[in-house]
């Protein structure tokens, strides 16, 4: 009777980690599976795999008493209480809009706990996930490589590609289909391994990943590298020349004067605020403004650099109604910082950026890390939620709980050969 009870325990076990595994890679690789079964459309295949591994985490919280499910209430009571205010003093009368985006603005959240709780309760292993991914991701990038013309028709990005680099005009993407998700995806990889370079392999995945970086004209990815060396074990001398070797990398390849070039650009355009075009800095500001104005609570959700937003009437009352970026609803979701701020107001920010640190904090009570620096996770959380769509994103909350994961991993399997 018992060994029935194992084996069937043991499939049970088995068919979790299939959806758990199917549920990731369907994330990391949406935009390929969309090119390849759906001609490129969007579809909702990153909310649906967020959701069943959500279920699934539920699951395993009810049929054993794990500490995480206050979390998992605690997610709750957030999603209640945007909901409320919304409903309540928001700009948008739609239910429906409301509550979903809602739920997408707790991607990133829904992840990370059902990830830890998945964890806790089956015990997986998530750096050979992420590894894998890696490679496949390395197979994407030596395709458009070597066969830029085919892998370009076959796999098109709709972003801007352009970049002076070697002489040719183009930005790679991969599998990723897009150049800055293919860049940070690798900037977080060479963080999570960056103190376990005791191998010829982990080296040669590392020179790789800081190649795919330069590839992709990333500028957000070299800043998570320079981080991660800045937070690395190393001693001070090791960090200056590790930082130092970036920077020359950079410089030798060509890719500095399109990367300054972009760069001095964005800094000119702020010089005045009602005349820059740089959309996520416009974003920032006035989602800043709008958390002063509807302060504490801000305009609700659904109104404001959010995808269901649509064209609502806050922008407008901002007055950027007009621009171009916001009438092509193109670049206005980047700043999640802006969008939050401008949403939820101050008790939004203190909400998300408080239940972050707490989330990343409950990570390492489960690796009991000691040398654990949860203020490098969370400065890479907030200079991600800046510039990228870190909190709605599934794509960008899954990396980052890859990174957070596989960073704990490899240390304990770093310790262990040491």
């Amino acid at each position: 009777m018992l060994i029935v009870y194992q084996k069937k325990t043991n499939i049970n076990n088995k068919i979790i980690y299939i959806l758990f595994c199917c549920c990731i890679y369907s994330v990391a690789f949406q935009k390929v599976i969309e090119q390849i079964f759906f001609n490129g459309s969007n579809t909702i295949l990153n909310e649906l795999s967020s959701l069943l591994l959500l279920l699934i985490a539920t699951s395993s919280s009810v049929k054993s008493k794990l500490l995480i499910s206050k979390t998992v209430v605690q997610l709750f009571f957030i999603s209640f209480y945007l909901f409320i205010v919304s409903i309540l003093f928001g700009k948008n009368n739609s239910i429906f809009l409301i509550s979903a985006q809602i739920f997408i603005h707790l991607q990133l959240f829904i992840v990370l706990i059902s990830l830890i709780t998945i964890k806790t309760k089956y015990g997986f292993k998530i750096y050979p996930i992420f590894k894998t991914i890696i490679i496949i991701s390395s197979i994407g990038l030596l395709l458009q490589l070597i066969i830029p013309s085919t892998f370009n028709s076959i796999f098109p990005s709709n972003e801007n590609t352009l970049l002076k680099f070697g002489g040719d005009e183009q930005r790679f993407w991969g599998f990723q289909l897009n150049s800055n998700a293919l860049g940070i995806l690798f900037s977080f990889f060479v963080i999570s391994i960056l103190d376990k370079l005791t191998s010829k392999k982990n080296i040669l995945l590392l020179l790789f990943s800081l190649f795919a970086i330069l590839l992709s004209g990333s500028r957000t990815a070299l800043i998570f590298v320079v981080i991660g060396a800045v937070f690395s074990n190393y001693s001070i001398i090791k960090k200056i020349i590790s930082i130092s070797l970036i920077v020359f990398v950079i410089i030798f390849s060509g890719l500095s004067d399109t990367l300054s070039e972009k760069t001095i650009n964005n800094v000119e355009s702020v010089s005045s605020i009602d005349e820059t075009k740089y959309i996520r800095l416009l974003m920032t500001y006035h989602g800043a403004k709008l958390a002063v104005k509807y302060f504490p609570i801000g305009t609700g959700a659904a109104t404001f650099g959010t995808v269901l937003a649509g064209h609502s009437s806050v922008y407008n009352e901002v007055g950027i109604a007009n621009l171009s970026s916001v009438v092509e609803l193109n670049g206005i979701f980047d700043s999640n910082f802006g969008s939050i701020s401008g949403e939820f107001g101050i008790i939004g920010i203190l909400i998300f950026y408080g239940f972050l640190y707490t989330l990343i904090k409950k990570t390492n009570s489960y690796y009991n890390n000691i040398n654990f620096n949860i203020y490098l996770f969370l400065i890479i959380g907030i200079i991600a939620s800046l510039f990228r769509t870190f909190f709605v994103s599934t794509f960008y909350g899954l990396i980052f709980c890859l990174l957070l994961f596989s960073y704990h991993e490899t240390k304990k399997l770093y310790d262990v050969k040491k």
